[in-house]
């Protein structure tokens, strides 16, 4: 589930949910682009990262995910 949070009222707002499958849920922080994301793994892995100021969540074509780690290579 995902809430926006008003800055001064902390009123939540715009309240979408996304079913990420049955097994429990781990999920591992990245980066993108210089930018922080979360890699969500269940059932189906999920992609949440933002993208020109809009909070997307994307799934992600390969199901046999169990772990992920973030590296950095040349």
């Amino acid at each position: 589930m995902r809430q926006l949070v008003d800055n001064v009222t902390g009123v939540m707002t715009d309240s979408r949910q996304q079913f990420l499958g049955t097994r429990g849920i781990k999920l591992t922080k990245i980066k993108i682009n210089g930018e922080d994301a979360v890699i969500a793994l269940s059932n189906k892995p999920w992609l949440c990262y933002n993208h020109m100021g809009a909070n997307r969540v994307t799934p992600i074509s390969y199901e046999a995910l169990q772990n992920v780690c973030a590296f950095n290579s040349s």
